[in-house]
């Protein structure tokens, strides 16, 4: 059976665009060997994730995601079996959030700013999937 894990976090202190690309390129060899899929949205304040694949994979990897330094105040949104994969094209998906995306992602704020960790498990898949369809498939 999938199961389907998003999460909102904040990056730790000093944490750069090239830290999250190379997070990105290790990740995704990482993810593609253990048959796990998804995407990472960051921005300067937040990441926001989903990660598909078998629930002991998917728990095993959140295990270590929660360890990782280079983040902080990790939030679960959700984690529930799902039918099928909403981002299978990628084994580790990766937008950063810049000015020109405020309309896809103010669509998702309570107010003028977003805060991930509000979001709902459906929410931040919504935001993910939108995304992830203004990024360039692998």
């Amino acid at each position: 059976m999938l199961y389907q894990l998003s999460y909102a976090s904040k990056p730790a202190a000093g944490i750069t665009v090239e830290n999250v690309a190379e997070i990105v390129a290790v990740s995704s060899k990482r993810n593609a060997e253990r048959g796990i899929t998804g995407f990472l949205a960051y921005r300067s304040d937040w990441f926001l994730q989903a990660l598909e694949g078998g629930q002991a994979q998917i728990s095993s990897l959140l295990c270590l995601i929660g360890k990782d330094p280079r983040h902080t105040d990790l939030v679960i949104l959700g984690f529930h079996p799902i039918d099928q994969r909403q981002f299978r094209s990628w084994s580790m998906g990766y937008a950063a959030v810049h000015a020109g995306d405020k309309d896809v992602v103010l669509r998702y704020a309570s107010g003028n700013e977003l805060s991930p960790t509000e979001l709902s498990a459906a929410g931040s898949i919504a935001l993910l999937r939108e995304l992830s369809e203004r990024t360039r498939t692998p």
